[in-house]
């Protein structure tokens, strides 16, 4: 398979050395009020974002041209991102997100001035950005703690005036003195005292900044912004695509797979045993490959259908050609590491089949799972760095090219996988090219999330996903109300739902739930079309219970803490059964869709928790010191040990969000819905589907739910589970621990 080619994308205009559409992106959020970030009121309501007429259009099923596609898209994208920089300006956004401030003072250089688009109408006002420089000089010890490039600023300067601008560059320099000191420097660059000189460049809009040596602008970070122009390089490039027209105007032809023998793929490299469909979307997905047609390949994998097992078969028989090169991508990098580690499961399979895997993980190191780091660029390239002794920059360069084209694999998640160094290699008008991507997840991806991979060549997309589980996370209402929380596939979908020649394949056997669990999210998601062939370890608990109660949810935010004593009582219930039986305790997860909910969830267990060791102070040779912070391992163990059973076994349930909680499963869920009055976005169908789909031989749901009633979703639900006679009305809401396990205890 070869992967070089002269030219992929037509001659773009160009204006003077950039894009006109990323810069005049840009110029639109640099005409925004700082002071806006911080104002209260523009929590919920934009302000004025759009310097021009506001004109934001929902997005369509299908689009005449790519103005009407830009059009609609980059308006969203606007008022999605303010909303993200609101959200990032709030403390309390995250419950485990530490707010750093960046923030540095240098003195201003020359300033020079670009104009975007030359107005037709004299009338009309130019739009203008403007480059200037900023250096100063800092210890190399406080590096991380001022803006780098990529990053989103507030620039103020002559003292109270300030403005947005953005970081396109940061060079760093290793002097051996300070020119305002003339402390000298050892020039090792991993010296913590080394002094740098630090000269950044910087785009902002076009205002009469002070132009002297002796004039200071001080610079604080707001967020990084280069995932956002990446999707606005992509939305730009998109016409340039093999693949444009079939994004723009879905049609069966182009979205069909080619036809293919199941023999064509047998022995399976995996030896693992699949069924029909599998076998036949990984035929089709291959042969489509094979032929280098230019596609877009849909897999539907509901819940515990073997998704991830069909992609890595896929990989394994891509990979039957010693030329091919893959790029697997995802929205998170969960997923993509997911996929990385079990081809690593595979690696011995693939050894015996004569196929080298060679994976590279692009990405930041903190956000790589430990069991691929080995695997990551920056790893390799510090690996290939070390085995030569005073390399060059060239040799670098060499070595890090050397990389990428030994790579088979190149994993990602969408927003990294055209990083600098993946730009500079397979980007726009480069000789080389990843002509094949897999995207998993791709139902949570956003549209221009997916285009970001076209960018390297790609003319065979496969999208592995589910529409009806979560969509793209969008913050700001009215964007998703106007269709930016559509992913590409979910499109894909909706135009070709009454089509007899609908190329969307769907994985139909689910090998995760025990029927009773599926039947009501088969039915209704996926019109029955799901066969259940799920092996589960027996347990002494109901499969499917729905607990209706009267508790009700507090005025403030979104928290029950009636429900909450209601699902640890009967947590602890369930536990207690499971222990006095000396059985083995099954993976256990409680989920919500509100976090202030899972906070309170995670509160009782702690004071449970705490109330546990309270009880072990007294080792069997002594007092536990309570003064010492700093336990060693064995002392941990020891205590581990005296904690009864019941806490042992608190500790290891996992609680989290709906959203939190997707990709995920545990012999055992509890859900907690929370609301009494209005069922907000609960009503939402990708989310109760994804809810229902968590749990291998229990689930358990716990609600107020006579509000929900109201909804045609959650009637339905709650008629079949009273049908079923799966749905018990609860009275008290102090019930105990022993109460609530009889309701939930398995059928005698």
């Amino acid at each position: 398979m070869d992967n070089t080619k002269k030219t992929r994308h037509f001659n773009r205009p160009k204006f003077i050395d950039e894009d006109e559409r990323l810069l005049d992106f840009m110029w639109k959020i640099f005409q925004w009020n700082p002071e806006w970030l911080d104002d209260p009121k523009y929590e919920k309501e934009p302000p004025p974002i759009f310097e021009e007429e506001r004109s934001v259009i929902s997005t369509s099923l299908f689009y005449e041209n790519f103005e009407d596609y830009y059009r609609a898209m980059e308006p969203l994208m606007l008022l999605e991102f303010f909303h993200i920089l609101k959200r990032d300006a709030n403390d309390d956004f995250s419950d485990h997100k530490e707010k750093k401030t960046k923030n540095i003072s240098g003195q201003i250089h020359g300033c020079h001035g670009t104009v975007i688009n030359k107005s037709k109408n004299e009338q009309q006002k130019y739009k203008r950005v403007q480059r200037f420089i900023l250096e100063t000089e800092v210890l190399k010890s406080i590096e991380g703690t001022f803006p780098i490039r990529g990053e989103l600023v507030r620039l103020k300067y002559n003292n109270d005036q300030e403005i947005l601008g953005y970081i396109e560059d940061l060079s760093r320099i290793i002097l051996s003195s300070s020119s305002s000191t003339g402390v000298r420097c050892c020039q090792v660059s991993t010296c913590s005292g080394c002094l740098l000189k630090l000269i950044f460049q910087i785009r902002t809009k076009d205002v009469a900044i002070p132009n002297s040596y002796k004039s200071t602008m001080h610079l604080t970070t707001v967020t990084s912004m280069g995932q956002y122009l990446r999707l606005i390089r992509a939305l730009e490039d998109l016409p340039g695509s093999q693949l444009f027209k079939s994004i723009l105007k879905p049609n069966c032809e182009d979205y069909l797979m080619s036809e293919a023998n199941v023999s064509t793929i047998l022995p399976l490299i995996t030896n693992q045993n699949l069924n029909k469909t599998q076998l036949e979307i990984i035929a089709g997905v291959v042969e489509t490959i094979k032929k280098k047609e230019k596609k877009i390949c849909l897999v539907q994998g509901p819940p515990g259908c073997g998704k991830t097992t069909t992609i890595v078969n896929i990989i394994a028989n891509v990979l039957k050609d010693p030329t091919a090169k893959i790029l697997l991508c995802a929205p998170a990098n969960k997923a993509v590491d997911d996929i990385v580690l079990r081809l690593l499961k595979c690696n011995d399979c693939f050894k015996k089949n004569g196929i080298n895997l060679n994976i590279v993980r692009i990405g930041r190191d903190e956000a790589i799972d430990p069991g691929v780091k080995d695997l990551s660029f920056a790893n390799l390239s510090f690996i290939a760095q070390m085995e030569s002794i005073n390399i060059t920059k060239t040799l670098q360069y060499e070595k890090e090219e050397s990389i990428l084209d030994n790579a088979n694999i190149i994993a990602s998640t969408l927003s990294s996988c055209y990083s600098y160094k993946m730009e500079s290699k397979y980007g726009i008008d480069r000789a080389q090219s990843i002509p094949v991507c897999i995207v998993d997840e791709a139902g949570q991806a956003t549209e221009l999330g997916t285009l970001i991979p076209l960018m390297l060549g790609v003319e065979t997309l496969v999208l592995v996903g589910d529409p009806q589980q979560l969509p793209p996370t969008i913050i700001s209402q009215e964007s998703r109300e106007r269709g930016l929380d559509v992913s590409l596939f979910a499109r894909a979908q909706k135009n070709f739902a009454n089509d007899p020649w609908n190329p969307i394949i769907m994985l139909n056997t689910q090998y995760r739930m025990v029927e009773p669990i599926a039947r009501w999210p088969n039915k209704y998601f996926y019109s029955g079309k799901l066969k259940t062939e799920s092996k589960v370890l027996p347990l002494p608990f109901c499969h499917y219970k729905v607990l209706n109660h009267n508790c009700f949810q507090t005025q403030s935010r979104h928290g029950n803490e009636g429900e909450a004593k209601l699902i640890i009582n009967l947590l602890v219930g369930m536990i207690e059964e499971f222990i006095s039986r000396n059985n083995n305790i099954p993976s256990i997860g409680i989920i919500t869709p509100y976090h202030h909910q899972r906070k309170i969830i995670i509160e009782y267990i702690n004071k449970l928790l705490r109330a546990g060791k309270q009880r072990i102070q007294k080792k069997p040779n002594g007092i536990i010191d309570k003064k010492k912070t700093d336990k060693d391992d064995d002392e941990k163990e020891e205590e581990e040990e005296l904690l009864n059973p019941l806490h042992r076994a608190l500790k290891t349930v996992q609680i989290n969000t709906v959203d939190g909680f997707q990709g995920q499963e545990s012999d055992i869920i509890l859900m907690s819905c929370v609301r009494s009055h209005g069922i907000g976005f609960i009503s939402d169908p990708n989310r109760l589907n994804v809810s229902l789909t968590r749990a291998k031989h229990t689930m358990i749901l716990l609600g107020n739910f006579t509000t929900f009633k109201k909804n045609v979703m959650w009637k339905n639900l709650l008629d079949d589970a009273e049908t079923r006679e799966c749905l018990i009305n609860i009275d008290d809401p102090n019930l105990s621990s022993v109460s609530l396990r009889n309701i939930v205890i398995e059928d005698r």
